[in-house]
């Protein structure tokens, strides 16, 4: 009985949260240790890794597929891919940035805080950027001698003009 309900709540995180698999899985499998004294239950358990691939398997059944192009990407976006964790607004602007779709995400405390600074620092990154766009570029902010990205923009395809006309859409999105 113990380990169905581990499983239903396993299966009702995954679906609910929007934290890496591993991570619920692992929390989850500690504390079912910690509350039960007894190995038995553990023993009972499926191994970690195999629960890991189970629940990962069950999300990507329960959410949309991967676009392969920014054609294939939904317009609007859905509601979990605009939000923070904690249910703030996250996608500041969804459309044409120099001819071709541009997301871009920043909190509304991350605008507040960046219109506080005296000075902005952008980088672009080709590395960690998903494949179905060319390039996230980043605006941020220097505390402590370390950066603090306040706002990301997906990039489909390089270009200066889409560079600038991001900024500048920031820009008048904050002064509203």
């Amino acid at each position: 009985m113990e380990i169905l309900q581990i499983r239903k709540t396993l299966k009702r995180k995954v679906i609910e949260e929007s934290g890496p698999v591993d991570r619920i899985v692992e929390e989850v499998y500690h504390a079912a240790n910690r509350q039960f004294q007894s190995n038995d239950l553990i023993i009972n358990l499926p191994a970690i890794h195999i629960m890991k691939n189970t629940f990962q398997k069950q999300r990507r059944n329960t959410r949309p597929p991967i676009p392969q192009s920014t054609e294939q990407f939904p317009y609007p976006l859905a509601d979990v891919y605009c939000k923070t964790t904690k249910g703030e607004l996250f996608l500041l602007y969804d459309g044409s940035l120099g001819g071709t779709r541009s997301l871009v995400f920043a909190s509304y405390n991350d605008i507040v805080y960046l219109l506080q600074q005296e000075y902005w620092y952008s980088d672009g990154t080709f590395y960690t950027c998903p494949s179905i766009f060319y390039q996230i570029y980043s605006i941020h902010t220097y505390y402590i001698s370390s950066p603090h990205p306040k706002i990301y923009i997906a990039i489909d395809l390089l270009q200066k003009e889409q560079s600038l006309a991001s900024i500048a859409r920031v820009r008048d999105d904050m002064a509203a």
